[in-house]
This record gives C-alpha cells, sequence and structure tokens, in this order.
C-alpha cells in the first residue's frame, strides 16, 4: 500500500499551550520536557498555542501530524 509503519507514529511532538480570553495556559518546564521527548528520539518538536481564533482544520492538520502532544492540564481538573 506504500504505508511506512517505521515512521508510525511520526517523531513529531508538539508542545501545546491553550489560550483562551484572558488565561494562557503553558507548560512551566517546557526546556525540560523538550530534553526528554530529544531523549526519547523525538526529533521534530513544535511549540504552538491553539486558541479559539484557530479553525477545526488548523486544529485538525496540527494533531494529525503529530506522535505525540503534550498539554498542561487544567488547574480544577
Amino acid at each position: 500500500m506504500g504505508f511506512d509503519f517505521a515512521a508510525c507514529p511520526p517523531k513529531k511532538a508538539v508542545l501545546l499551550h491553550r489560550s483562551g480570553g484572558k488565561r494562557r495556559r503553558a507548560i512551566e518546564n517546557e526546556d525540560e520536557v523538550e530534553r526528554v521527548l530529544r531523549g526519547l528520539g523525538f526529533v521534530d518538536i513544535e511549540r504552538t498555542t491553539i486558541s479559539h481564533l484557530n479553525s477545526s482544520l488548523e486544529q485538525a492538520l496540527l494533531f494529525n501530524q503529530a506522535g505525540l502532544v503534550v498539554a498542561p492540564m487544567d488547574q480544577n481538573s
């Protein structure tokens, strides 16, 4: 079928910040997380922020290209 199973999941990780109104949730120890991910073999690490301003298509493309998504937990959970 031409599908490369060796590339699955993709070696891309996304460090995701979420923004909503006046609040921005970020990963506090982002540099340390990136070092760990590189040690696990992730070669492409993208730091990005999404909010209600991103279209559903933009968000779907971001998640589709990632083998791993790291995001902050909600403090209320």
